[in-house]
């Protein structure tokens, strides 16, 4: 939050004062008199004069925190220092008083503002490695100790294990005293119901997080009213049962309301949320609704746009749309009972400002046949249910996201039946129930171009979707477990230069052939568990330079590993395994693919020393070369550079000698099978 600004200052200053009003005739006729000079030099003195104070008021800002704020600072420290069970023996270590001169905002989780005179504007104190037990440890935070930064802006105390506040002078009134502070977040801690008092003084916050701590019963209390600037809350994960606010709360600007994962059921009042006039967003997931009665209220907030119900009981989807506003653009209904079983007319259908649907985890056999009238829905989630049919029909027009993973599709399917979408982006579909046979089609060019593709347990045979062909900009494309045969897809690698994953394993396959052309944008190429033989090409590493995950495992190449492979220094996660690949380990692999933190080569026919002293594997986090052919002493060479290594399987080799000493030294090592 630095100020940058000073040089544009200093021009603007020039701009001002040598830019005036014209000089008069009078004065003209005098440009060669000792007026004119006089004049001008004290023009030039303005200007530096205004310069100079310009950069003293800024460098104010720039000498270091404030002295008072430094030692508040030092004492907050102490005091949380002196807590029980620290996971380690200090925290904020570099909240340090060795050196007087040390600039306190460039300590870590404080920051500062230049614009204020370097006063600290935020604290993040989130995790302070405490220690997590099952029983409270009575960890109270003392607001007092926070009156030293009276700009403060934010402050986070998340995920710290606190169950009380408290200030041995001002009480109930402390937070009076920092009345900048706009967000405060306490989530993930041990607080109750005893904090809501203090907070009510907090009269400046925008935000507050109060998520996953112990309170409980009826939300808000009586005299938690004063929040007139208050935008967004969340009470999420906490042990409410009730949310009863007053027309007082209504008062405040609140625009986003989280009560997800509580013990809201169909007992609940929920009738306070008539009162939020201004509530844009809610958040009721993972609670214990199952009548559309209980929130009935919900009709009544005009301005609601986006709603998430996911995680409860509801049953049925038509009586569902008579409860919701037409102002809805998000609404999530995940994770419920819902099937559909209405014909004709459904007020569901009349949530025409709809744009992010989700329906996925239910009990859906069909779709809503009026889906189509929802003209300006762009994504549809309809995984995990029990949809069937061999086409979609009466899909919105302009959906970009579409996902049937897991449903109930058998028997055969038209892709045409997507010839309608124009805007298409990312489309999954997949059975949980057999396999989809891919229909023969007669060919079309669709009118959309697909991001990604995602397709499981279909028949597809030889024949790849043909409108795949027409695709240009995939990033990602998933057809794994298809039966697809043949010869590896090199044309779809070639024709989308953008695509950076392509996932065909658990298919046929039994060729591998390469594009012809360097692709720089592959990173993640899967083609484990097919049927692919003949050796790889030397090439590989050249035509996929970037690759970060490569996995050919469970197929039958043989021959070596191409020492072009050392050309991928950023390949992370490689697995080789199950092959009939043999020789030596290329001199060029070792070195040159040192990014690797995976490294599986087990059950092959590799042979001779294992990793010799010019191996640069310095980043491997698990080996697995058992069940090769790997003859000689371990010597130090493995594990040389080889800092993090944790597991290692070299069992079913033929190595001679003694046992390393390091094996037994080396401390990130768990795991060692040696049989």
């Amino acid at each position: 939050m630095k100020s940058h600004s000073s040089q544009g200052s200093i021009l603007i200053v020039f701009h001002l004062v040598l830019l005036k009003k014209p000089i008069s005739r009078e004065v003209k006729m005098m440009r060669s008199g000792w007026w004119v000079k006089e004049k001008k030099k004290k023009q030039l003195a303005l200007v530096l004069i205004i310069a100079t104070m310009i950069l003293q008021f800024q460098m104010k800002g720039c000498v270091g925190c404030v002295e008072t704020e430094r030692m508040g600072l030092l004492q907050l420290k102490s005091y949380l220092n002196s807590l029980p069970t620290p996971k380690k023996g200090s925290i904020l270590d570099s909240w340090s008083d060795d050196d007087p001169k040390s600039d306190c905002c460039n300590w870590e989780r404080v920051t500062c503002s230049d614009a204020i005179g370097g006063r600290i504007v935020d604290l993040s104190l989130y995790d302070l490695t405490y220690s997590w037990t099952t029983s409270v440890q009575h960890r109270g935070l003392n607001l007092s100790l926070l009156h030293s930064f009276p700009q403060l802006k934010t402050f986070n105390f998340s995920w710290n294990q606190f169950d009380h506040l408290f200030d041995p002078i001002h009480g109930y009134k402390s937070f009076q005293r920092l009345e900048n502070l706009e967000s405060l977040d306490l989530s993930e801690n041990q607080f109750n119901s005893s904090v809501l008092p203090f907070l009510s003084a907090a009269r400046s916050l925008k935000i507050l997080n109060l998520g996953s701590n112990r309170l409980e019963g009826v939300f808000p209390p009586n005299g938690f009213y004063n929040f007139r600037e208050l935008e967004e809350l969340d009470l999420s994960n906490n042990r409410i049962h009730d949310f009863e606010a007053g027309e007082g709360f209504g008062k405040t600007k609140l625009k986003t309301l989280h009560l997800s994962g509580n013990r809201f059921s169909n007992t609940a009042r929920l009738k306070g949320l008539e009162h939020l006039v201004a509530l844009e967003v809610l958040s009721l997931s993972d609670n214990q609704f199952n009548q559309t009665r209980s929130i009935q209220v919900l009709k009544d907030m005009p301005k609601l746009q986006e709603l998430d119900l996911q995680g409860n009981n509801f049953t049925d989807l038509d009586s569902l749309g008579s409860v919701f506003p037409s102002s809805l653009q998000v609404l999530n209904l995940g994770d419920n009972q819902l099937s559909w079983n209405h014909e004709g007319y459904s007020k569901f259908c009349g949530l025409i400002n709809l744009q992010e649907l989700d329906l996925s985890n239910n009990a859906l056999t069909s779709m809503p046949n009026c889906l189509g009238n929802l003209s300006r829905l762009r994504t549809l989630e309809l995984s995990d249910n029990q949809l069937n049919g061999n086409q979609l029909n009466g899909l919105p027009p302009e959906l970009e996201y579409l996902s049937l993973l897991g449903n109930n599709f058998n028997g055969s399917f038209l892709f045409n039946s997507l010839v309608n979408q124009t805007r298409l982006k990312i489309f999954k579909l997949s059975s949980k129930v057999g396999t989809i046979q891919a229909q023969a089609e007669s060919p079309w060019v669709p009118l959309f171009q697909l991001k990604m593709l995602e397709l499981h347990n279909f028949i597809l045979g030889s024949r790849i979707p043909g409108f795949l062909v027409h695709q240009h900009d995939l990033f990602y494309v998933d057809l794994s477990y298809n039966k697809l045969t043949g010869k590896f897809p090199r044309w779809l690698v070639q024709n989308n230069t953008r695509l950076q994953g392509i996932l065909l394993n658990n298919n046929l396959l039994t060729e591998l052939e390469l594009p012809r052309r360097v692709h720089h944008g592959l990173q993640y190429l899967d083609i484990s568990s097919n049927m692919i033989y003949g050796s790889i090409q030397e090439d590989i590493g050249i035509v996929f330079p970037k690759l970060v995950f490569m996995n050919f495992s469970s197929n039958q190449f043989h021959g070596t590993i191409p020492s072009s492979m050392g050309e991928m220094n950023g390949l992370e996660e490689l697995d080789m395994s199950s092959n009939g690949l043999s020789g030596q380990l290329p001199k060029t692999f070792l070195s040159g693919c040192y990014s690797l933190a995976s490294l599986k080569l087990s059950n092959n026919q590799f042979q001779g020393k294992i990793f010799p002293e010019h191996a640069n594997l310095t980043s491997l986090f698990e080996l697995h070369l058992d069940g090769n052919n790997f003859t000689g002493c371990i010597g130090e060479g493995l594990l040389k550079n080889s800092k993090d290594l944790m597991m290692l399987d070299l069992s079913d080799n033929k190595f001679s000698g003694m046992v390393p000493l390091w094996m037994g030294s080396s401390s990130p090592l768990w795991y060692v099978y040696m049989s």
